[in-house]
């Protein structure tokens, strides 16, 4: 499509976050504090307004001042997390079901293996916290058993008694780990995030499909408005809603030509499109991709190990087009390595999870990427990215074993 060099004047954000139980609060906290600090190391302006809220609406206003254009941003916090917070809102005995549940699903579906092929780092974040809770009451077994053993050197220890004890101290092993270690290691939020994922075994989620027809009419009436761009950012499982967003107004009509763009950040798409109910979502990205009038972007970094990184969501599902008709997403990195600085990938602050955050976060050497000046700059994301190649190292092998456009 052709680029029009115009400067945008006025655009409308709607960002989507991942499977995270916080509200709109802590991501306008982020973007008031980082916005400005990217600001000044780039030599540009930013002001964030405070935020408007209300009980379905979380937004706030931006403006900005960049190579001499001055920008004026609306930035509407999809609001999911309620969904978030009940499907984290479960017992130790439900934690445990669901665990099993999932861990089943994944291993007979093959979800685990697709992930393996495509990054076999990901079996990391998506292991380790079934290992954690399928350890606990081996543990608390063993436990028990050498506690009835050391009494039964004094005295008999009957069966039933050696039972007790086994579930006393798994009980105790469980209850510990929960107390001092959980949170630390977010083991129950990551099993109860990837039991929502795979609830209906690749079906829409419990409430989410409903929550997206009422968040496609209020993206519908942004593209009806006069803003110059409407920019849809998706943040990890927030990448695959926002998808499918864009292919809900494609098929509603309600998307002029060069107006709305997708930025998919940290994406786990392919948690859900691997699965074999997910031909709906399969078949939004099939045609999210032959679609040449919007933009497309995924950024990733190899160094998030809780994402699919420099993965083509479309092409590893399985469900690309022919190339012919091919025409995002553009992928490439946000390359940590030489986006910031050695002392800060040193220090304590770059954990695990700031990793898969950090593209909401500011860089300290900025290059390529800068998620302020694409939410809040005068350059569409079209005219940003639409002539970039994706890196020449992203990831475009089939893993899926399920390739079918569901309805």
């Amino acid at each position: 499509m052709t680029l029009s060099p115009r400067p945008v004047r006025k655009r409308h954000v709607f960002f989507i976050p991942g499977h995270d139980p916080a509200s709109g609060r802590r991501y306008h906290r982020i973007y008031a504090e980082e916005g400005p600090k990217q600001a000044a190391i780039s030599d540009y302006q930013i002001t964030v307004h405070d935020p408007q809220a209300t009980d379905d609406r979380y937004c706030w206003q931006v403006t900005a001042a960049i190579d001499g254009a001055t920008t004026e941003t609306t930035i509407d916090f999809l609001l999911w997390n309620d969904l978030v917070k009940q499907s984290l809102s479960k017992s130790v005995a439900s934690a445990y079901w669901l665990m099993l549940r999932t861990l089943w699903i994944y291993v007979t579906t093959g979800v685990i293996f697709a992930a393996a092929r495509v990054r076999p780092v990901m079996l990391i974040p998506i292991l380790y916290p079934f290992g954690i809770y399928l350890a606990q009451p081996l543990i608390g077994i063993a436990i028990g058993l050498a506690i009835a053993w050391l009494i039964s050197l004094a005295v008999p220890v009957p069966w039933w008694a050696t039972l007790a004890l086994m579930a006393l101290a798994t009980a105790a092993v469980v209850a510990i780990f929960r107390r001092f270690y959980d949170r630390r290691l977010f083991t129950t939020y990551l099993i109860l995030a990837y039991a929502y994922i795979a609830s209906n075994r690749g079906g829409p989620p419990s409430g989410l499909f409903q929550r997206g027809e009422a968040f496609v009419d209020r993206i519908a009436a942004a593209l009806a408005s006069d803003v110059d761009e409407v920019l849809i950012v998706g943040h990890s499982a927030g990448a695959g809603i926002g998808a499918s967003l864009c292919a809900m107004l494609l098929r509603g009509g309600h998307v002029p030509p060069g107006k709305l763009a997708l930025l998919g950040i940290g994406s786990v798409t392919q948690m859900l499109s691997f699965l074999p109910r997910a031909g709906w979502i399969r078949a939004n990205l099939n045609q999210l991709a032959k679609t040449d009038h919007l933009a497309w972007v995924e950024v990733s970094a190899p160094s998030d190990g809780m994402c699919f990184a420099l993965a083509d969501p479309v092409a590893t599902s399985g469900v690309d087009p022919d190339p012919s008709e091919k025409h995002w997403p553009v992928v490439f990195s946000a390359t940590y390595h030489k986006t910031l600085s050695a002392e800060f990938r040193a220090s304590a602050d770059y954990t695990m999870f700031r990793r898969h955050y950090q593209y909401i976060y500011a860089f300290d050497q900025p290059a390529g990427y800068d998620y302020f000046q694409i939410t809040a700059g005068p350059k569409t994301l079209m005219e940003r990215y639409g002539t970039r190649r994706s890196t020449a190292s992203r990831i475009t092998r089939p893993a899926s074993r399920y390739r079918d456009l569901g309805a």
